[in-house]
């Protein structure tokens, strides 16, 4: 399985970040992670995507607040810490089902 880090800056709201992602994951990859990290002695979200080999297109990703309620339909597909709005929050990534 190939894969590839980019980077988020930790100044983006949450909203900001699943676009981000849902536009990454367009492009025929699919989210897996995330960890924090620094550059520039600014905090960054690491995130980790698997790479397709054909067309394929996920479905939907949401990042939740861990204390919110999961969203309808979905399934619980990763749990850890970002950098929101530069706190480190924890979240909990949702995919449709």
């Amino acid at each position: 399985m190939d894969t590839f880090r980019t980077g988020i800056t930790g100044d983006k709201t949450l909203a900001t970040i699943n676009q981000i992602i849902a536009q990454q994951e367009k492009t025929n990859s699919e989210f897996l992670d995330s960890f924090i990290d620094y550059q520039d002695g600014k905090v960054i979200n690491k995130v980790t995507f698997k790479l397709y080999d054909d067309n394929s297109v996920p479905k939907q990703l949401t990042l939740a607040l861990k204390t919110a309620a999961a969203p309808a339909n979905t399934a619980k597909v990763w749990e850890g810490v970002m950098a929101v709005e530069n706190n480190l929050v924890p979240l909990i990534g949702y995919r449709e089902n």
